[in-house]
């Protein structure tokens, strides 16, 4: 489970704000390679 430090463990339900904090560039970008590396998995 990947859970974001830079909430501090708040709810925010508002995506734009969510974007302008710091450390969710970083987020998406490991979020993505994760995404990459599982679809370049060959099965079996």
């Amino acid at each position: 489970m990947i859970v974001p430090a830079f909430k501090n463990g708040a709810r925010i339900a508002d995506k734009e704000t969510v974007i302008a904090m710091d450390g969710y560039a970083a987020l998406e970008q490991q979020i993505m390679r994760m995404m990459r590396d599982q679809g370049s998995a060959k099965p079996g």
